[in-house]
This record gives structure tokens, sequence and C-alpha cells, in this order.
């Protein structure tokens, strides 16, 4: 299985995550807005009892009122979602480590890093990958722990230090962070 393919997979149990929590804030909206609409009816029935200006003038600020509120519920909505589908991808990446697919990628990672940068290219890893890096390597590509706190996935630098690639899981999450807020955003608002 191919890079490509764990990613897309990745990508679709992220859309998977995206979709039950589009719908849970598209409830909560709908709940919000319905309690605007209830308040609103409320408002406009106590209102009979006190003068025609002053009941206008309170079902505009109370309308007003009600409206920020609901902005600010959705707002937060938004932020919980985002929160949430970035927390389930970066359990997702946890789980994902401790797979034979997770395996298969560090090989093609170390085949990409030896044709992008080198036959001598410096491979840097994670503690829990190096030994099982080093049986993989080809033998002119070397590997080392990283000095960076990395969660899988590689690190390379060719031999003069000029060329260096950012296979890590962070560089590849947050690549899926950026997509995923940014399509969050899209499809709330």
């Amino acid at each position: 299985m191919g890079f490509k393919e764990i990613l897309q997979q990745i990508e679709e149990q992220r859309d998977k995550n995206i979709k039950s929590i589009l719908s849970a804030a598209r409830a909560q909206v709908a709940a919000i807005n319905e309690e605007t609409a209830n308040r609103e009816k409320e408002i406009k029935s106590d209102s009979r009892n006190t003068s025609k200006e002053e009941t206008i003038r309170e079902m505009g600020q109370q309308a007003y009122f009600h409206r920020v509120e609901a902005k600010k519920l959705r707002r937060e909505a938004v932020n919980d979602m985002i929160n949430s589908a970035l927390k389930q991808l970066n359990e997702n990446l946890k789980e994902f480590t401790s797979s034979p697919k997770y395996q298969k990628l560090l090989a093609k990672m170390l085949v990409r890093a030896k044709t992008e940068l080198g036959q001598d290219a410096m491979v840097y890893v994670r503690k829990e990958d190096l030994e099982k890096v080093k049986k993989m390597l080809p033998e002119s590509l070397k590997a080392e722990q990283s000095r960076e706190n990395i969660s899988g996935g590689i690190k390379a630098v060719s031999r003069d230090g000029k060329l260096s690639m950012d296979l890590s899981l962070e560089s590849i999450s947050r690549s899926l962070q950026d997509k995923l807020v940014y399509r969050l955003l899209k499809e709330v608002e």
C-alpha cells in the first residue's frame, strides 16, 4: 500500500469524522435558532401588556441579543468541532504507528529519501522506529534517533546538508489539519 493510499485512508476517516461533527453542529445551530424563535414569540406575547413603543424597543434589543448569542454559540460549536476533529486525527495517527501499514509507509519514505536526497542521505526517526528502520535501510543510508520529538515518519537530510525532507507524521498531520479546518469552516458557514 502506497503513501498516497495510506493518506487517502486517513483522509477518508477524517471525512467520516467531519460529517458526524457537522451533523452535530447543524443540530446545535437548529436548536439555537428554534430557541431564538421561541424566545421572540414569548417576548411578543409578553409585550401585549406593555406599551407599543416599549415593546418594539425591547423586542429589538432582545432579538439583537439572541442573534449575538446564537452567533457566539455557533462559533463555539465550530471551535468544538475543529478541536474534536483534530483530536481524533491525532489519535488516529497514534494508532497508525503500531500498524503494519505504518511499517510499509516507513519503507516507502526511506525509498523516497534515497531517491530525492541521494544514496548517502541521513535519516532521522523516533526512538521506537530506529531499529526497524536500520533493518529496512539500504546500506548507503544512515539512520539516527531524531533530536526533535516526532511521533512517527522520517526526516532526512542530504549528505551536503543542502536538501532536506520532512515526512514526519507531524508535518503530514499539519497539512491534514489545515485542510480539515478549511473544510469545516467552509461547510459550516
